[in-house]
């Protein structure tokens, strides 16, 4: 009768069971071969690449890894959806987010490209609860790993294509796209050091996590570039007293002007005589009293209605007889859809009052935009033949002297003062203010408050523009340029603002630029 004591057996999947009989007792062991690639398969050491990948810290990695990404890749899709900014990541020289994701390598054939990582990483991750799951047979464990593996290399190939890309091209770092990629080069690291799978199918894998890089890079390249601008539109008013003048800042602070155009707001005929500009040597003490109680009121109650004003009849009187000028001749530049009006000799103006286009724009001379802008606008001056200017209003984005502004990216750490600068060169010498507004916005980042200065005094006389800077003016006309940025709804720089339409944002066609000017500057 035949009866061993020890029966060898090799199965399909390289693996030999011996069975050994001692004292009526059948033991059953499991020991390895090496497979054509001359690398172990699974042993009770764990040489096998999955039994390491379940029994040490590989898989927690790849799960933490997974996990953040998945975090990143949600929140810049969100932001993407509600076109939100970004948490603490924006303006700066090396990191800023903003700058990225509005790129055209942000998107995919039109899709943001964080939803394809959000919907990539959540794919890793359910591919990996399939892998570790004791109870899933061999076939389904397999074919999570071999997901996991193609989605980790291709995860990693991607994120060396979006580094190389904010590194070499956009010059600008996204925070929240580098913790994603990071965890993506880990995660990648981490299957190809392992090797779930044999060595011919680590190369197929391969070939086709190649070919889905390939078809992310070549969508990239044939997506047309998102637009960096939005365009909005106003209704023209329906009355006439809808429409209002905003009066720039004069130098005297103790005129009852401001008090006057408080109630002038409300209404186009004003008239009463005792609002007007007379001395009170000439009034009875109840004037002066009923005055002084409207100038308390107004700063109490209403303190940016007295920078919103319509210049009454007896200002305009005397300002006409001085100069000359007939009140209806006045230029006025309408924005917000005409319910404000500003008087191209009471602001900055870069270039002719006297052109046929006059349009204002609202920036900050810090803002990488704005500076793409200017350039179109320069363009489209030249192509004009020089006949148009730009009414300037400079919006400071720092937390300086811009209430609306949260925090104050470092870019912008100056912008205060440099726009106070500009101001000030502007009401020392008009016939200066067009080379010197032109020469900020040369290269690609803005000077210092320092070197601004410092040119300024090449062009003016440097007593004189001290003089000005110290008289607090400028910095009245930068509150009052902030609170029309208010009034045109804030948000995004710059602002090209026109009679019925306000073009926000980056604007880089000069040919388009040409034909709005054309079509709502008659």
């Amino acid at each position: 009768m035949f009866n061993p004591t020890n029966v060898s057996i090799c199965t399909h999947d390289s693996h030999i069971i011996s069975m050994t009989r001692d004292d009526g007792d059948l033991n059953l062991n499991k020991s390895s071969l090496k497979n054509k690639s001359g690398r172990l398969s699974a042993d009770a050491n764990s040489t096998d690449p999955e039994k390491r990948l379940l029994s040490g810290r590989a898989v927690v990695a790849i799960a933490i890894a997974c996990a953040v990404a998945t975090l990143a890749s949600g929140y810049l899709g969100w932001v993407a959806l509600t076109s939100s900014k970004v948490a603490g990541c924006g303006g700066g020289r090396l990191f800023n987010c903003g700058h990225v994701i509005s790129s055209r390598w942000s998107l995919w054939l039109g899709i943001p490209v964080s939803f394809l990582a959000l919907g990539l990483y959540l794919s890793i991750g359910v591919s990996l609860l399939f892998a570790v799951r004791t109870r899933s047979n061999n076939q389904w464990r397999y074919i999570a790993w071999a997901v996991i593996l193609t989605l980790g290399m291709a995860a990693g190939m991607a994120a060396v294509w979006f580094i190389s890309l904010q590194v070499f091209v956009l010059n600008h770092l996204c925070t929240y796209c580098l913790v994603a990629h990071t965890c993506s080069l880990i995660i990648a690291g981490i299957v190809l050091y392992t090797r779930p799978v044999g060595a011919q199918t680590l190369r197929a894998l391969s070939l086709l996590s190649m070919l889905g890089t390939v078809v992310l890079i070549g969508g990239q390249l044939v997506t047309q570039p998102p637009k960096t601008y939005r365009i909005e539109t106003f209704e023209a008013p329906v009355e006439e007293a809808e429409v209002f003048e905003f009066s720039a800042p004069t130098d005297s602070t103790d005129s009852t002007d401001s008090v006057d155009s408080v109630d002038s707001v409300d209404s186009t005929d004003s008239t009463d005589s005792t609002d007007s500009t007379d001395s009170g040597a000439t009034e009875a003490p109840v004037g002066d009293l009923r005055a002084t109680l409207k100038t308390t009121v107004a700063a109490i109650i209403r303190p940016t209605t007295l920078l919103m004003t319509q210049v009454n009849s007896q200002r305009n009187s005397n300002n006409d007889s001085d100069n000359g000028v007939i009140v209806a001749d006045r230029r006025m530049v309408p924005i917000n859809g005409g319910t404000l009006k500003l008087d191209v000799t009471q602001w900055p103006v870069s270039g002719s009052t006297s052109a046929k286009y006059i349009f204002a724009e609202m920036f900050d001379y810090s803002c990488p935009h704005c500076r793409h802008t200017h350039a179109a606008i320069k363009e489209a001056a030249g192509k004009l033949n020089g006949d148009v200017a730009v009414m300037v209003l400079p919006v400071p984005l720092s937390t300086a002297c811009n209430d609306t502004i949260q925090v104050t990216g470092p870019n912008f750490t100056e912008s205060c003062e440099i726009a106070k600068l500009a101001v000030a060169v502007w009401r020392t010498d008009a016939a200066q203010f067009y080379t010197f507004h032109n020469w900020m916005f040369e290269g690609e980042t803005a000077p210092t408050h320092a070197v601004a200065k410092a040119y300024a005094d090449t062009l003016l006389d440097a007593k004189k523009l001290d003089a000005e800077l110290a008289s607090g003016v400028p910095a009245q006309y930068i509150v009052q340029t902030i609170e029309l940025y208010k009034r045109a709804g804030g948000g995004n720089v710059p602002k090209l603002i026109f009679p019925t339409t306000t073009i926000v944002g980056k604007f880089t066609s000069s040919k388009d630029l040409l034909q709005t000017i054309k079509q709502q500057i008659e």
